[in-house]
């Protein structure tokens, strides 16, 4: 995750992950976008995750210990719930391939640009790492 889980111009720091159904991640994120200095975290609980399925889980802002925090506290325009819902889908795609799909709800519609395009920049990444393939 610390190589491919942030946007473009920022980097993981710190990774906690407790891969399991109730269990817990935190992220601690900092760089640079949009040529100023950006730090924050996220955190999320894992409600559901069913193997070559599903992850269903929910998602918030951070503070640098991990605690959920608002959008307001995190800097963040628009508004924003509580916490918002992101749900990964997968399928297989022939013998050794596969795809899986995204949808998270709760993005304020002004931020939903910045949204696609920071996950588009992490799952570019994520090809990357993986050996550059794409689909």
């Amino acid at each position: 995750m610390k190589v491919w889980w942030c946007p473009n111009g920022l980097q993981a720091d710190r990774v906690d992950l407790d891969f399991r159904e109730g269990g817990r991640y935190f992220i601690s994120m900092n760089g640079q976008v949009q040529g100023k200095d950006a730090s924050g975290g996220m955190t999320s609980e894992f409600e559901d995750i069913v193997d070559n399925e599903r992850i269903v889980m929910t998602d918030s802002f951070a503070d640098e210990k991990g605690r959920a925090i608002s959008a307001k506290e995190a800097g963040m325009p628009g508004q924003w719930p509580e916490q918002i819902s992101i749900t990964f889908e997968f399928e297989a795609a022939g013998k050794e391939a596969s795809r899986f799909h995204l949808a998270q709800q709760g993005i304020p519609d002004e931020m939903q640009k910045e949204c696609v395009q920071g996950w588009s920049e992490s799952f570019d990444k994520l090809a990357k790492h993986l050996g550059g393939r794409k689909s």
